[in-house]
């Protein structure tokens, strides 16, 4: 699934390495959130039955890859909708910086109702938020022991737990992707999928916040905004 590249505007993404406080400015060009991409088949083929019993149309394969317009990112704090339902999703993102993989944490902020029809109209209604701190891939050593967590509203109960683990992995999405939508060159940024809701309860929120705890990195990295 693809957009038309000439409708589409790049943003400048300032990013800091939370390792090494080396920054990356990035012209981010490309703009691709995929989806389904949990790592037990059953479990996404469930959650694909459940959609359509919803009547919600689904794609014919999975993962799915969905071509957005890069303007849709942002590092704000606070983001504008449109619609009344609406609620966000901890993701891990990737970040082609020069050819260097980066990770940060990302939330695919989508719009419920506008989902009903068309998954591609309700990611592309909603801004893409990611944060400014990352970590070079090549550093990461435990790429399945990474958590991420993400909470409502300041609430202490977690809106989605778990880890990396329950994603496919990082070269799978990255071939899928570029077998589906094309290489994803200098200035690309890919939203990877994400992780239940740990009561399985979708809600919209005035707050939304998401963390990727990463083994020996230190802090975690964090995105946190209001919605309007």
């Amino acid at each position: 699934m693809t957009t038309d590249s000439s409708q589409t505007q790049s943003v400048d993404l300032h990013l800091v390495d939370a390792v090494t406080g080396e920054t990356h400015d990035v012209v981010a060009g490309r703009l691709v959130v995929a989806g389904f991409t949990g790592r037990d088949k059953s479990g996404v083929e469930g959650h694909l039955e459940e959609l359509q019993a919803l009547g919600v149309p689904v794609p014919d394969s999975t993962p799915a890859f969905y071509e957005l317009d890069p303007s849709l990112l942002t590092t704000a704090d606070v983001i504008k909708v449109d619609g009344a339902m609406t609620s966000g999703e901890v993701e891990p993102v990737m970040v082609n910086a020069n050819g260097q993989w980066l990770l940060c944490v990302g939330s695919d902020h989508m719009d419920r109702e506008i989902e009903r029809s068309s998954i591609e109209m309700s990611k592309a209604a909603c801004p893409k938020i990611i944060s400014s701190s990352c970590v070079r891939v090549g550093a990461l050593m435990d790429w399945d022991g990474t958590r991420i967590h993400s909470w409502l509203d300041q609430e202490t109960t977690p809106y989605q737990a778990g880890s990396l683990a329950e994603l496919l992995s990082l070269s799978t999405l990255l071939d899928g992707a570029s077998e589906t939508v094309g290489t994803l060159g200098n200035g690309a940024v890919m939203f990877l999928g994400t992780v239940p809701i740990v009561d399985g309860r979708l809600r919209a929120s005035a707050h939304f916040a998401g963390e990727l705890n990463i083994p020996d990195v230190g802090e975690p990295l964090s995105v946190s905004y209001r919605i309007l």
